[in-house]
């Protein structure tokens, strides 16, 4: 089964709540989606097969962070260090990651993004650290294609908050 979708760049992260709408009523299908009636460019952005995460409370499952409901959060419940994990299912080559932070109280924090092949050999591409707040974005844009990716871990080791994010979205062709 292919499991991506096309979606405008228009409709990436900040637009996503004006300018076009995602459903999803199967959680393995591709999401359905509307565009606005001028899209700019086109990219591939994948919809995981499986979200893990190292603990959650019972109503923030680590799935509602690729659901495309800004107002549903995975929260892990705790401080760091905690983790979520994306499987995709089969290889891509990755171009982009965006994370978009659900925090309270604002301050300083440190997310590392590892990527791999399997889960048993993952290594770190980027670590963000600075100050960040509720619904800020984090982008990780690749050199080129990152070849053979099919797992995907963000890693908080420092925040003020639990650990939680309201959305990932995996960028690749």
């Amino acid at each position: 089964m292919n499991r991506i979708f096309l979606i405008s760049t228009f409709c990436l992260i900040g637009a996503l709540l004006t300018g076009c709408s995602l459903t999803n009523s199967v959680p393995e299908t591709p999401l359905t989606f509307s565009l606005p009636s001028t899209p700019i460019v086109q990219q591939i952005v994948y919809v995981p097969y499986l979200v893990t995460a190292s603990a959650s409370t019972s109503d923030s499952t680590p799935t509602n962070v690729m659901d495309g409901d800004f107002e549903s959060i995975w929260n892990a419940g705790a401080g760091p260090e905690q983790w979520i994990q994306i499987d995709m299912g089969s290889p891509l080559a990755l171009r982009a990651i965006r994370l978009v932070v659900s925090q309270y109280p604002e301050g300083e924090t440190v997310h590392q993004i590892w990527v791999g092949a399997d889960a048993a050999s993952m290594f770190q591409v980027h670590e963000f650290a600075g100050f960040t707040r509720d619904s800020d974005v984090l982008e990780f844009i690749t050199d080129g294609p990152m070849d053979n990716i099919r797992f995907i871990k963000i890693v908080t080791t420092q925040s003020t908050s639990w650990v939680a994010w309201r959305e990932i979205e995996v960028i690749g062709e």
